[in-house]
């Protein structure tokens, strides 16, 4: 019996008709809910050892796992290993370039009468690659392995469905399974009607693998590490991501994913970004500032298209409301070309690290109840964190002076204005300044804007 694998150009490879001195004693369909029958090829032989020696050591793992997938089946069958000279199987490489192949030989008295197997009976060929193409084509070659130790059971091809003993291999998986997804291997090499094929000849019940066909070839990727969120210096609007790569030959790329709702929980949500990424790099990349909770993940994916378990995440805050300018005062300007036709506003301005500038209004008969909606040059001043700032009017009526009121807004680098402080001239009545009023902590300055 000659087997080969899939190959990735995605045709189909046949399994060869077997060559053994077997006559095909059955077809059995097995039960109402098995619409396919296993193939048998040999006779009950109930509570059967089957002595086997490995003679391929770069299929030592690939022919371990062929094994025990038998030997816990359920069926009353086990393979035991041991010294060649004992081993009425003997499991070797040859010229092979994929796939398998299995012979055996059945004594017989005269008579009939069938004769204990001898070691060198049975024999399965595996291919002859190299321990690195061993490694990297183990799934192919532990589905090789088990296949043809169904055969050394007694099953024959079956190709009514979904069975390790299909004829044929396609994309790391016998034909009519469901192949394996990216980055993925079929790990249960058995299926039910290869196991009731098993039983039918030796006896005892299905024991099948629970959980999925599938396993990872590689464990996913780890998230990137060090995430850390900053303003982008170079923009008003938008905010900088930096974190560390992990560390992996696989990794592709990161996806990166944002919510106001928690952090999220899914890198495919709308909005996700994907950026190339290299492995065990610093990376860095901007994104739109959103004034409010917001939190950011980043998954790393890997050339398989697999995202790490978790992602890394990172909570943005909003800095709060600039605080006003305190302590505004209004005085005659100390020196003016045209006399004392001028006032003289100052102030100190907020500490704030997103602090941009201080907008001013006045007005007459009464306080100013909002900022000018577009502020002329004198009315929209560059402001500094902390520090004392002046400004000078000379465009004020001084008939009128008494009846001007100034207020004061401190503006941030996002536009966001700090309630008012206010502070009302008297000057041209012969009267000092009347004392300023702003709100004096925050809460009271949040529900006064």
């Amino acid at each position: 019996m000659r087997t080969l694998t899939g190959r990735p150009s995605g045709r189909p490879v046949l399994f060869p008709a077997l060559s053994l001195a077997l006559a095909l004693l059955a077809s059995m369909t097995v039960g109402p809910d098995a619409p396919r029958a296993y193939v048998l090829e040999g006779k009950p032989a109930p509570g059967r050892l089957i002595t086997y020696h490995n003679a391929a050591p770069q299929h030592a793992r690939a022919v371990r796992e062929a094994v025990e997938a038998w030997n816990t089946s359920g069926a009353l069958v086990e393979f035991v290993a041991v010294p060649r000279a004992d081993a009425e199987l003997v499991i070797r490489t040859g010229s092979l370039v994929d796939g398998g192949s299995t012979s055996l030989l059945h004594r017989s008295t005269s008579s009939g009468e069938e004769l204990a197997p001898r070691p060198g009976d049975a024999e399965i060929e595996l291919p002859g690659w190299s321990a690195e193409e061993a490694r990297r084509r183990r799934p192919e070659a532990t589905l090789v392995a088990a296949h043809e130790l169904g055969h050394v059971l007694g099953l024959g091809h079956e190709d009514g469905g979904c069975a390790l003993m299909n004829s044929a291999i396609l994309n790391a998986a016998p034909s009519r399974c469901s192949p394996p997804g990216a980055g993925e291997y079929r790990c249960r090499l058995l299926e039910r009607d290869d196991v009731r094929g098993a039983v039918a000849l030796y006896g005892g019940s299905v024991a099948l693998r629970r959980g999925s066909s599938f396993c990872d070839l590689y464990p996913p990727v780890d998230p990137p590490t060090g995430l850390s969120i900053a303003f982008d210096p170079m923009s008003s609007s938008r905010i900088r991501l930096e974190w560390r790569n992990a560390t992996a030959e696989r990794l592709a790329s990161v996806v990166v994913a944002t919510s106001t709702r928690g952090c999220p929980t899914s890198a495919t949500s709308a909005g996700s970004t994907t950026l190339d990424a290299a492995s065990g790099a610093r990376q860095a990349a901007g994104f739109v500032l959103e004034l409010g909770e917001v939190c950011y993940a980043i998954w790393s994916r890997d050339t398989d298209g697999r995202l790490s378990d978790v992602p890394a995440t990172v909570r943005f805050d909003p800095p709060d409301l600039p605080l006003p300018p305190s302590t505004p005062s209004v005085t005659f300007a100390s020196s003016s070309p045209l006399g004392p036709r001028g006032t003289s506003l100052r102030w100190r301005n907020p500490i704030s690290a997103t602090l941009r500038s201080v907008v001013i209004e006045r007005t007459t008969g009464g306080c100013p109840a909002a900022p000018p909606r577009r502020p002329r040059p004198w009315q929209e001043l560059p402001a500094d964190s902390g520090v004392l700032q002046e400004f000078t009017d000379f465009r004020f009526d001084l008939e009128r002076a008494g009846g001007y009121c100034y207020a004061l807004w401190a503006k941030d680098r996002f536009g966001r204005l700090s309630p008012p402080a206010i502070v009302q001239s008297t000057l041209g009545a012969g009267g000092p300044a009347r004392a300023p009023h702003h709100a004096g902590d925050r809460g009271q300055q949040e529900r006064r804007s």
